[in-house]
């Protein structure tokens, strides 16, 4: 299953004979590579029934047995059962668990889960008030390339930033003028598929075209 954050997974397995039922646990690999047990139920009831209710979210509370705190991929590996002589058994797929008495498996064709962040999710910002490399002055335009990186029209630095998709700064160019290259308040800025530059430079009455990568 598939979904933004806060969605929920359901399986259970049951036991016709509970009482010989104490441990019931589903086990996932983490996407960060660590193990997963999103649910464990005990016996004691009848009939058994694990119904595990995993809910992701992007600020989870310490508990490892009911949330998905990571984004990416939960891969399925198995689901284990101990009967109340500490016998174990693992489930892979579907079809009966052996050597715990009376259990048996129940609609549980288990999917891999992934978690996927909704939108409007935060991920990164870069940039302060300044003339360095990385800073801006009311900053007008920007534009992505094919290959992600970045480029920043910055009207007051009479300049243009590119940086990579992370925000770590590249190169900038441009300083205040009528030549070539130079701008006078720029204020938009395009890139062609093959990777050129296009400013808007407003000031000077004029588009000016660059190389790319």
């Amino acid at each position: 299953m598939s979904g933004p954050m806060g969605t929920t997974f359901n399986a259970w397995v049951s036991a016709q004979d509970p009482l010989e039922v104490v441990q019931i646990t589903f086990v996932y690999l983490k996407p960060g590579g660590s193990v997963f047990y999103p649910f464990r139920c005990t016996g004691g009831s009848s009939p058994l029934e694990c119904g595990p209710a995993i809910t992701s979210s992007t600020n989870p509370p310490p508990d490892p047995l009911g949330v998905m705190d990571e984004l990416g991929t939960y891969e399925f590996l198995y689901v284990y059962a101990i009967d109340r002589e500490g016998n174990e058994s693992k489930y892979m797929a579907s079809g009966e668990i052996q050597n715990v008495a009376g259990f048996t498996s129940h609609s549980l064709n288990i999917p891999d889960l992934v978690v996927e962040s909704p939108p409007g999710t935060f991920l990164l910002k870069w940039g302060t008030n300044g003339t360095g490399p990385g800073q801006f002055i009311e900053h007008e335009d920007l534009v992505a390339d094919n290959a992600g990186n970045i480029y920043v029209v910055d009207p007051q630095n009479y300049r243009v930033q590119k940086f990579d998709s992370n925000g770590n700064f590249i190169t900038t160019w441009g300083t205040y003028g009528s030549g070539d290259g130079q701008f006078d308040n720029p204020r938009g800025v395009a890139v062609d598929s093959s990777g050129d530059v296009y400013v808007a430079d407003v000031g000077n009455s004029r588009v000016q075209k660059f190389i790319g990568d």
